[in-house]
């Protein structure tokens, strides 16, 4: 057997369609059976036209794409057809998984490109940044592309997604560790650890101005972003209230409005919270009617679609729900169980 042959995988060989649709499989099973085999053979191949390489991965990596997003539309018909009671686990759904609400998204079929962009995009970046901006981009590329052979795991019921989420992690930690010769623990921080700091800092920086970007691109994360604002806008009340008790016990009376407390909530959360009068879907009011009490609200922007709860506090430091006679939650665990059995927000504004 020549050392061509022996070098080579199915997907690199195949000749035509048909041949490729053979090879899709085994390439699948190499790549996630024997993943340090099949980037150390991808590497020995790089004298190969780059431009085919990396046509052939894009390819590979858009079908694997088009596969999940084939499988999760699925789940738009039949998981609504299983009993929840008797399967619980049903209840736990991904953020981005698909929902009955996908079809108000304009690009739903322009997901997986859009995916494997991102993707791209972040991990070169880690690479860059960890290993040097002199690094070529085309290995971490054909690893990005070539870890997607994880994703046919979404086959396996249930537990599909959290198996292939997981294995394309050690695949992306053993392609780049082959392609550019490092260890594993250099692999991992510039292939995971810093593509997720970027991903979170691009997150944090933007703010509440991402969620309209995100909810175009993902309509059915609305009720989990909804979730997310209701226990968040919680959680700044909480927060207020005690900032605005320890300015009390400083000065002898309650602040005259939320820009004065800088020194007690600290300057991103008084910008968040004071100045745009904006937390993650929810606007906060604040008034003080003499030097002993005070009113704090935290409404939803747009009810039912941004938040579906309206707090309410005052000099009693406790947190209630829709005004002074309403019941008092104090724990998250309580605002947790009260997102439990609220209803959600269905169908499109």
């Amino acid at each position: 057997m020549s050392s061509r042959q022996q070098q080579s995988f199915p997907w690199e060989e195949a000749s035509g369609p048909w041949s490729g649709l053979k090879a899709f499989l085994p390439t699948c099973g190499l790549v996630l059976l024997k993943p340090f085999d099949f980037f150390r053979r991808l590497k020995s191949a790089a004298g190969r036209p780059q431009a085919r390489h990396l046509r052939l991965a894009l390819v590979f990596a858009l079908a694997m794409g088009y596969l999940r997003f084939f499988l999760d539309t699925l789940q738009v018909f039949w998981l609504q057809a299983l009993p929840k009671d008797a399967f619980p686990l049903l209840a736990v759904r991904p953020v981005f998984s698909l929902s009955s609400m996908v079809l108000g998204s304009p690009v739903f079929l322009l997901r997986p490109v859009l995916l494997l962009a991102v993707m791209m995009g972040i991990v070169v970046l880690g690479v860059k940044l960890v290993l040097g901006f002199d690094k070529l981009l085309l290995p971490a590329l054909l690893v990005v592309c070539y870890k997607s052979a994880a994703d046919i795991l979404y086959l396996v019921p249930f537990v599909g997604g959290s198996l292939a989420v997981l294995w394309s992690v050690v695949l992306l930690v053993a392609g780049l560790r082959e392609m550019y010769s490092i260890g594993l623990l250099r692999s991992a921080i510039a292939g995971v650890l810093v593509p997720l700091m970027i991903f979170f800092f691009v997150v944090l920086a933007a703010g509440p101005a991402l969620n309209g970007i995100l909810l175009t691109f993902y309509p059915e994360a609305q009720p989990q972003w909804m979730a997310f604002n209701d226990l968040n806008a919680f959680v700044s009340m909480k927060t207020i209230v005690s900032s605005i008790g320890k300015y009390r016990e400083d000065l002898g009376f309650y602040p005259a409005h939320l820009g004065v407390l800088e020194k007690y909530l600290g300057a991103g959360s008084l910008e968040e919270v004071a100045r745009s009068g904006r937390s993650a879907g929810y606007g906060f009011g604040y008034a003080r009617t003499d030097d002993d009490h005070f009113v704090l609200t935290a409404k939803p922007l747009e009810e039912g679609w941004s938040g579906r709860f309206t707090f309410f506090a005052d000099q009693s430091a406790q947190i209630r729900l829709k005004g002074a006679d309403g019941p008092p939650v104090s724990q998250v665990a309580d605002m947790q169980q009260l997102m439990g059995s609220a209803p959600a927000a269905g169908g499109s504004r």
